[in-house]
Formats: C-alpha cells, sequence, structure tokens
C-alpha cells in the first residue's frame, strides 16, 4: 500500500505517489518558450526564480485545455531531479491505494507501465519517469 494525491482533470481520476508530490500551488500564469512547442509542454512558470516546465495531461488524454482559470490547481512534481507542473481541474485527497490492484494499460502515447487502470476507470501514473519522458 502506499500514498497517492487524488486528483480530476475532466471526467478521468489521476493518482500520484504522494513521494513525488512537492507541493499544490494556485493557478498562475504560464509563460511561453520562445520556441514553437509541440505535444504536450505547455510552457514554464517561474517558482523560487527557477523556471519549471508545465506538462499538459489534457493533451496526453486526447482533450482540448481551454484556458487557465483560476479554480485550476497546479501540482508541482519531481523526477530524479527534474521539477515540473501538471495543470488539473481539482485537487481533491489523499488516498491509501494498492497498485497490485490497478492492471497495465495503454492509450495513445502510453507506454505499458507507465500508466495503471482499474475497472472503475482510475489512473494511477505509477511510472513517472517512463510517463514524463513520453511528453516531450
Amino acid at each position: 500500500m502506499e500514498h497517492f494525491l487524488k486528483f480530476g482533470i475532466e471526467k478521468f481520476e489521476f493518482f500520484v505517489p504522494l513521494r513525488t508530490v512537492i507541493k499544490v500551488l494556485p493557478a498562475a500564469t504560464i509563460r511561453q518558450y520562445p520556441t514553437e512547442l509541440s505535444g504536450s509542454l505547455m510552457g514554464y512558470i517561474i517558482i523560487e526564480g527557477e523556471p519549471v516546465a508545465v506538462i499538459d495531461l489534457h493533451y496526453r488524454m486526447g482533450l482540448r485545455f481551454e484556458e487557465l482559470e483560476l479554480s485550476h490547481k497546479m501540482i508541482l512534481m519531481t523526477w530524479n531531479g527534474f521539477k515540473f507542473i501538471t495543470v488539473a481541474d481539482e485537487v481533491s485527497d489523499v488516498v491509501e491505494l494498492d497498485a497490485e490492484e490497478f492492471s497495465n494499460f495503454a492509450m495513445n502515447t502510453y507506454t505499458k507501465g507507465a500508466v495503471l487502470i482499474d475497472s472503475t476507470g482510475r489512473f494511477i501514473i505509477n511510472d513517472l519517469g517512463s510517463f514524463i519522458k513520453r511528453t516531450f
């Protein structure tokens, strides 16, 4: 059993290991990189003087991100020293889950092992490294 942060994007429920979450932030202005972006890299925000990449999970799920609203939350996460942010419609809870109860799942650009899903459609991003590597 492990603790996970639960958050929502439209109709989807996501869970990320709590050990990868630094903090949840209110919505902030996303700055654009000086070059054309592709894929799910939305831009960056400045946190404590450092630029932090913003990854669009809406894009990864085949959804369209319309615009950032005050109600959105930004989840600051880390993987092997790399900090990044994802935007969620809501952040709701910390829950304890057994990843063994979820099965491997592949969809769109997901790689096996990067995302697990259960019978109710909940997504666990258990392999954060594989998940963000497929973003760029």
